[in-house]
């Protein structure tokens, strides 16, 4: 009777560590999720300047704090300085807000 009870015992904490892993996995694929879609948004922002190099440089296309529905809590920004254009995505997680920017010559 006690071979069972330790047994019972012993598999259920395996199951509770097992349940706590697959809550840090999908925990870090949600991370994971938004740091692709930033990396994405800034490559469209850089793309559009690209597509239209002569409004880029007259400032037409800069952005301050614009939201960013796909991401959450996400806003970018995005400017165009002696030709490099640099585009800062900033969006919320569990952790605390996080920063990915992206510089290229236009």
């Amino acid at each position: 009777m006690i071979e069972v009870l330790v047994a019972l015992f012993v598999t259920s904490i395996g199951l509770l560590g097992l349940a706590a892993l697959q809550m840090t996995s999908l925990r870090y694929s949600h991370n994971t999720h938004a740091r692709s879609q930033a990396t994405f948004v800034a490559m469209n922002e850089i793309e559009t300047m690209r597509a239209n190099k002569a409004g880029a440089r007259a400032g037409d296309l800069d952005k301050s704090d614009v939201a960013e529905p796909s991401l959450p809590s996400g806003k970018v920004s995005a400017k165009v300085d002696a030709g490099i254009a640099t585009v800062t995505v900033i969006w919320g997680e569990q952790e605390g807000n996080q920063t990915f920017t992206y510089r290229a010559r236009l």
